[in-house]
């Protein structure tokens, strides 16, 4: 479906980033086709845990499609993972003011593993916010925390249930887009 849908959009001439919000933010996702319930469970305790509208929660990555266009892989229920997208520009603003606290304004970037306060700014600058890139904290290690017990959780599902914030939904169709991308090059 997720394959067709792709093409049927390029045919019909549309942008990456149209399609990548045909197909990230309207198509269901693959992973919990006749299990809607255990999605309204995984969103429903994400919004809660971080005081966002489940709305704003989506799902990315071969969960989603069911093939990983990075690896060129299925997903394999129990061995793949669920990737979350949160898009609410509230939360991004308050996990960004809490690694410039951390960091003293950046001045000190003693509490970032090696190489992550760079990958930490190129995320931001595309309006992504990948908490594994933060600098050790509290913040850090209540995210890991949550998401280490939801994994648990659906160990029967997922191999790991992990989440980034995104600022803004075009932000998060333009990053879904490169895998658009990815399976136009695929396919020529």
């Amino acid at each position: 479906m997720f394959k067709e849908g792709i093409n049927s959009g390029l045919q019909a001439g549309y942008s990456v980033d149209l399609i990548s919000r045909k197909i990230y933010t309207v198509y269901p996702t693959f992973a919990f086709d006749g299990d809607y319930d255990i999605q309204f469970e995984i969103f429903n305790l994400i919004c809660s845990e971080f005081d966002v509208p489940i709305t704003a929660i989506q799902v990315c990555g071969s969960a989603k499609t069911g093939f990983n266009f990075n690896k060129n892989t299925e997903y394999k229920r129990g061995s793949s993972d669920l990737d979350i997208a949160i898009v609410d520009s509230l939360l991004f603003q308050k996990y960004c003011e809490i690694v410039l606290k951390e960091t003293y304004g950046f001045r000190d970037l003693s509490n970032f593993t090696e190489g992550n306060a760079r990958s930490y700014y190129k995320y931001i600058a595309k309006g992504f916010f990948r908490p594994d890139f933060m600098p050790t904290c509290i913040a850090k290690r209540e995210w890991q925390n949550f998401f280490n017990k939801l994994s648990v959780k659906y160990i029967d599902m997922f191999s790991n249930i992990n989440a980034g914030i995104y600022f803004s939904q075009t932000f998060f169709e333009l990053k879904q887009a490169s895998n658009i991308d990815l399976f136009k090059t695929d396919t020529l």
